[in-house]
């Protein structure tokens, strides 16, 4: 993947077929269900299908939710996870090929906060 920006807030990186991106933020005063309100009105600001797949994400330190659909008839997948031991969350959206999709289940899954 080419990394294309890379500082303390947003991570985004492309390669042929996938392009992912990322943003850390700060959740104090949020709850699980408003961030599950979040990037569900997230989901149709970008005109995501309304027959995407939600559901619940429980990875090593982190929690959250996913939405999978289509945006202008190609896959993308939304993560909004939070850590559960402090106040901090990451934004993922992946965009990709419809045979890239276990690669991008296989990013959401490997997310886990180290210090």
């Amino acid at each position: 993947m080419k990394v294309t920006e890379n500082d303390e807030v947003n991570f985004v990186a492309e390669m042929n077929g996938m392009a992912l991106n990322m943003s850390v933020f700060d959740y104090e005063g949020l709850t699980p269900e408003s961030m599950g309100e979040a990037i569900g009105e997230a989901a149709a600001s970008l005109g995501m299908s309304e027959n995407s797949d939600i559901g619940p994400l429980s990875l090593t330190s982190l929690a959250g939710v996913y939405v999978d659909g289509v945006v202008d008839g190609s896959p993308l997948t939304l993560a909004l996870l939070f850590d559960t031991e402090s106040n901090i969350a990451i934004l993922v959206s992946i965009a990709y090929d419809d045979n890239k999709a276990q690669i991008s289940t296989d990013v959401i899954n490997s997310f886990e906060m180290k210090n």
